[in-house]
């Protein structure tokens, strides 16, 4: 398990997080910009694969479907009620209430996962990928984003529900160690990354550690630059990675079976 943050646990995320994250879906920067990075991604590396099933683990408010639907029907897991509501207006094909350290899925059922700003929120994020290794077939795709830069772990993180952020390395290695191969491993939200650190620095001090999460709308002018600077990196990310960011991006494939050796053996 990747080691937690430097603080007593975090305050649970509740369905007032979720439905803020319903709100802002359309406007914020960072949904737009981390969906459209997302899609991309997406196109390249699993564009292709013969998909029969898609999982959105950990689908909060729905805002992958979009981009989710043109690769199969996709099933939404999430611990929250809401979510089931708000995932069920989109289209989705099935919900399940559920944690991600348990998918109520069966092993080897499904072509392609996302877990897109899940893992910090876990506390056994081990199991979690364990979890994502047993229900995709051999080959299958899976997609995550989480918080990066453990030194950053503060209010924000504690507000969110995270319990940790990563590193590239202990994402690196958590992935590979549960049965995956990295196809793309890289830092993204660079370009605002000073600004937002210093920031969330100064808060902490400010704000004595209270738990505080960063706002996810900017006002009009501020909100259209930062989008701007998110595709930005997104076109520097089709050529290379970036060395640091508030976020990671990591592809993997389910390694194939080898000949002769029947699933779970």
């Amino acid at each position: 398990m990747t080691q937690d943050g430097p603080s007593a646990d975090p305050v649970p995320v509740d369905e007032i997080e979720i439905a803020r994250l319903a709100a802002a879906d359309s406007r914020s920067w960072w949904i737009r910009g981390r969906r459209a990075l997302i899609a991309e991604a997406l196109g390249r590396h699993a564009r292709g694969i013969p998909v029969a099933l898609v999982a959105d683990l950990g689908c909060g408010a729905g805002g992958m479907w979009e981009i989710l639907k043109d690769y199969g029907p996709v099933v939404g897991v999430d611990r929250a009620l809401l979510s089931m509501s708000l995932c069920k207006a989109r289209g989705y094909a099935g919900l399940a209430r559920s944690v991600v350290e348990a998918v109520p899925l069966a092993s080897a059922s499904l072509d392609l996962a996302l877990m897109t700003d899940v893992l910090e929120h876990v506390r056994d994020d081990e199991q979690a990928i364990r979890e994502c290794a047993r229900v995709l077939r051999p080959g299958g795709v899976l997609l995550l984003t989480v918080a990066a830069l453990p030194l950053l772990y503060g209010a924000h993180d504690r507000a969110l529900g995270h319990f940790r952020r990563y590193s590239r390395r202990q994402l690196a290695a958590l992935v590979q160690r549960n049965g995956f191969t990295i196809e793309r491993l890289t830092y993204f939200n660079t370009v605002l990354a000073p600004v937002i650190a210093v920031v969330r620095l100064l808060r902490g001090v400010l704000w004595n550690g209270l738990p505080r999460a960063d706002p996810l709308d900017l006002p009009g002018c501020l909100n259209a630059l930062a989008y701007a600077g998110m595709t930005m990196e997104r076109r520097i990310l089709r050529f290379a990675s970036l060395p640091f960011g508030l976020s990671l991006l990591c592809v993997a494939r389910k390694v194939p079976l080898q000949p002769g050796r029947a699933e779970g053996v």
